[in-house]
């Protein structure tokens, strides 16, 4: 055993308190700072050879100037988990096809939005001032850069910097994007009666029939709803809906969509209408890919709950509880357009449909069902069916939807017309507007049919 320096004295008591003291009282300051150094090192070989672990504990109380609890805070850090488990311990495995399609849609986003601005204006063009006052939303900080990005997607948008005296710069549709914007509004006419069964339809999963417009309103361009459907759109169907609460109530909530009447022909999922429409009896509504003996096995021993029946009498920690979440996340991501939506949203109803506090648990514990991606600034949650994989020799595959709605093909317009080059675009400019610099006068010439795809839109 170390012994101590000269001039200390060791105490213990039965305790397990430890304590020293100097045998000399007229010790100056920095004699008994040397020595408390000295005693310091030498308690702890000390206690180190006797494995006494709580007197090395009481020690870093103890002995401190001080300061207690200073040596036990020193504890070497333990490496961090980097991989996502749930109480099924099912790991959260990267799918790089659906992380693609959010990395794609970021600039895509913006040129929508920038699309939904000009086309409320009348005469479908606006000024970059008019444009510089939602730069904010489309995070830009100057207009300078708003600039640079219309001209960065000349087959989207025409921009006339060098305009006429008195007027500022401004910027249009080119003919292609002007068609394929007048598709849109087509398409959007004759979506009534498939906007008024995703009302129906979000209504009778709710636990109590009625949702608040506002919550809606968050999943009204997933959905396809029309811009005015908390106006005018819902007051046009009193068979169906109808709008309780007061808007000029600060206790309430907001008004809420309640529906008028209970409809038995859409209490079906989407893979049982598909089955009656093959002329199938029996279908499988929840695919199984779990192994025998696990705890995802004695769930697909459970019956399948229809989303579209009551939920108040099941428990929350029971099997028969998260198999009718499955199945009722599965029939809201079927409603949407892209069979996808971000975790946030589906949060948002989480007292309406009855989802467990830990939503996005239950996603990662299902992969065969839901693939929740983390790209972006919010996860998105996949809808696995809806999509297919396609291979292109040279080139790593990819997923695509399978059924593809009409307004979905229209974005996808708008994301061709996003690889278009200066140079296919050159001979639609105005003398006044911008030419791309460096394009020689014989290259300037319209292609016969389709577009110049040789810029990536990403």
């Amino acid at each position: 055993m170390p012994c101590l320096p000269q001039g200390l004295h060791f105490c213990c008591n039965p305790r397990s308190t430890c304590s020293f003291k100097l045998s000399s009282s007229s010790c100056t300051d920095h004699e008994e700072s040397v020595f408390q150094q000295r005693a310091r090192v030498g308690l702890r070989r000390c206690w180190r050879s006797l494995n006494t672990n709580c007197w090395a504990r009481d020690l870093d109380k103890g002995i401190g100037a001080g300061r207690p609890g200073e040596a036990s805070n020193k504890v070497r850090k333990q490496p961090l988990d980097r991989t996502c488990r749930t109480g099924s311990s099912i790991k959260h495995l990267k799918d790089r096809c659906f992380d693609d399609i959010i990395e794609k849609d970021k600039l895509l986003k913006i040129v929508l939005c920038i699309k939904d601005l000009l086309g409320a204006e009348p005469s479908r063009s606006m000024t970059i001032l008019d444009l510089g006052k939602n730069k904010e939303d489309l995070g830009f900080k100057g207009n300078g850069r708003l600039v640079a990005f219309l001209k960065r997607y000349p087959g989207v948008f025409v921009v006339h910097e060098t305009a006429g005296f008195g007027n500022l710069p401004w910027f249009q549709f080119t003919p292609e994007a002007e068609a394929a914007f007048v598709e849109e509004l087509e398409v959007r006419k004759g979506m009534s009666s498939e906007v008024v069964i995703k009302l129906q339809k979000l209504l009778m999963m709710s636990s109590d029939r009625t949702l608040l417009l506002s919550k809606i309103a968050h999943l009204g361009r997933d959905l396809g709803l029309p811009d005015d459907f908390r106006k005018s759109f819902v007051n046009e169907y009193p068979n169906y809906f109808r709008v309780v609460g007061s808007k000029c109530t600060l206790d309430s909530e907001g008004p809420k969509l309640e529906l008028v009447r209970w409809s038995a022909r859409l209490a079906f999922t989407e893979v049982e209408l598909k089955a009656k429409e093959s002329g199938r009896d029996s279908v499988q509504i929840l695919e199984s890919s779990s192994s025998k003996g696990s705890r995802l096995s004695k769930f697909d021993e459970v019956d399948c709950p229809s989303p579209y029946q009551d939920a108040n009498h099941l428990h929350p920690r029971s099997f028969l509880f998260e198999k009718r979440a499955v199945l009722l996340v599965q029939e809201l991501l079927s409603l949407t357009l892209e069979k996808r939506l971000l975790v946030d949203q589906l949060t948002h109803f989480r007292n309406e449909f009855k989802f467990s506090k830990k939503l996005h648990g239950m996603l990662i514990r299902h992969p065969e069902h839901f693939y929740v991606s983390r790209k972006g600034s919010r996860d998105t949650v996949f809808l696995r069916r809806a999509f297919q994989e396609i291979h292109i020799r040279g080139q790593r595959k990819e997923y695509c939807l399978i059924d593809k709605h009409p307004l979905v093909l229209v974005k996808e317009k708008f994301a061709a017309l996003m690889g278009v080059d200066c140079v296919a675009s050159s001979t639609r400019k105005s003398p006044g507007s911008f030419q791309g610099k460096g394009t020689p006068a014989q290259a300037r010439t319209a292609p016969a049919e389709g577009f110049a795809t040789t810029k990536d839109p990403w």
